[in-house]
């Protein structure tokens, strides 16, 4: 289980590095994995969603379908 939030915090980092050129998205935890949206917490237009297997990003879904989107729990990443 510490090697899962290990790696679900390097990916972060990954995105974080992601987020800082594109200031319009935001690092966040969606249904507990990490992943980036654009627009607001409460109103995203779209969020890409990262796969990681054996401590690499190994699939970036993106999901912009706003009913879908409704269904997620997002939460900020804090630096």
């Amino acid at each position: 289980m510490l090697r899962l939030f290990a790696i679900q915090m390097a990916v972060a980092k990954q995105a974080k590095h992601f987020t800082d050129r594109a200031q319009s998205m935001m690092s966040v935890l969606v249904n507990g994995s990490v992943g980036v949206i654009t627009g607001y917490l409460d109103q995203p237009i779209f969020i890409l969603e990262f796969t990681v297997g054996d401590g690499k990003i190994t699939e970036i879904g993106m999901i912009a379908n706003q009913a879908r989107l409704r269904e997620f729990d997002i939460a900020a990443l804090n630096d």
